[in-house]
């Protein structure tokens, strides 16, 4: 499961006809807590430094934190002082071939037909180069092969925005900057948005501070809880109680040793999903 699932973010339904602007994610109008990391964010990719990769960002963190949907916000938000933004996937190789294709044909770059993926996608990194000024997101580089030889080269103006669960970032090679958790008052303002409860009394409100505490403060797995929340139990009282009795019991509970880091939701979202399929088969 990627970022990309994460509080409602929805995939385009039209076919991008503005040669400009390629992003395949509707904005997301739920963002919580992020104003000022995405002020970090461009101010990071902006620098000019000594010895650093300027200009090329990679967001990394835990499965579930919001690297998608924060780099999906800063191109929202930033949208007026790029001329061009383009937003490639790089689960594979081939998604990101896949993409460089389509640019080089919204953009009608003069292709042979013989052409092979690699010959295009050099030839988009080449237009590139004598473009002022864009901004491409490459998005999910877990494996930081796939995109050996396939990341544009970067210069004031010229920006590379990437996520990643990779925090050896060097590697890509990229500045680092990582995503943090939200805070707990934005947790809950989250939780209490996404499930369509409000708590009004201090009992309910200690709850929900209890859940975002219990969840790690993690966007994803917040959002799950709230659409359990919202369609099943309807307040939080239940469902912590729920989540508490399945957490205790959870083969994931007893197994926490053996959750690799790289998994995409870390351990209180695997238990979070448990009551959710218990339940369901009821």
């Amino acid at each position: 499961m990627t970022d990309a699932l994460n509080l409602g973010i929805r995939q385009s339904e039209f076919t991008p006809v503005d040669d400009t602007f390629v992003v395949p994610y509707q904005r997301n109008p739920l963002v919580k807590g992020r104003g000022d990391f995405l002020s970090l964010l461009k101010d990071k990719l902006n620098m000019e430094l000594s010895g650093k990769f300027n200009h090329r960002v990679a967001l990394h963190g835990l499965g579930g934190v919001g690297k998608t949907q924060c780099a999906l916000e800063y191109v929202y938000a930033n949208k007026a002082i790029y001329r061009r933004i383009y937003w490639i996937s790089a689960v594979n190789q081939a998604s990101m071939l896949s993409d460089y294709q389509k640019i080089a044909k919204l953009v009608r770059l003069a292709i042979p037909q013989e052409a092979s993926p690699a010959d295009i996608a050099e030839a988009v990194l080449a237009w590139l180069r004598g473009e002022r000024s864009w901004l491409v997101v490459i998005d999910n580089l877990d494996d930081i092969k796939v995109a050996q030889g396939l990341l544009p080269e970067n210069a004031p103006g010229k920006h590379t925005l990437i996520t990643t669960r990779n925090p050896r970032t060097q590697g890509i090679p990229a500045e680092p900057l990582e995503v943090p958790l939200l805070t707990p008052n934005d947790s809950v303002d989250l939780l209490s948005m996404l499930s369509n409860v409000i708590a009004h009394d201090p009992d309910e409100e200690k709850q929900a501070y209890e859940i975002v505490e219990e969840l790690g403060y993690l966007p994803l797995a917040i959002d799950l809880a709230s659409a359990y929340v919202r369609d099943v139990t309807g307040n939080f009282s239940e469902y912590l109680q729920r989540y508490r009795i399945n957490h205790k019991n959870s083969f994931f509970g007893s197994q926490m040793a053996t959750v690799n880091t790289q998994t995409p939701l870390q351990l209180p979202g695997l238990c979070l999903l448990t009551p959710f399929k218990k339940t369901n088969m009821l």
